[in-house]
């Protein structure tokens, strides 16, 4: 898998990295990160669940995703 440009020496390297894989996963549909597990907490304990990821921005950190209703919602930004 191809990384970005960036150095991954650096937390801003490896933050750009985590992005443009993400962002990868959003428009390749055979990317391991198009299927990623998304994990939250509350305090009715913890939740794991598989999302599709649709789209991606790495300018502007954020992604959106399938998830089990199948709608579509906006993970991060």
């Amino acid at each position: 898998m191809e990384i970005g440009n960036e150095k991954s020496d650096s937390l801003d390297g490896i933050l750009h990295n985590i992005w443009f894989m993400l962002e990868q996963g959003a428009t390749h549909s055979d990317d391991p990160f198009h299927w990623p597990v998304l994990g939250t907490t509350a305090k009715e304990g913890c939740s794991l669940r598989t999302v599709i990821l649709m789209k991606g921005a790495i300018n502007q950190r954020g992604f959106q995703a399938f998830g089990s209703g199948m709608k579509p919602t906006l993970l991060a930004k």
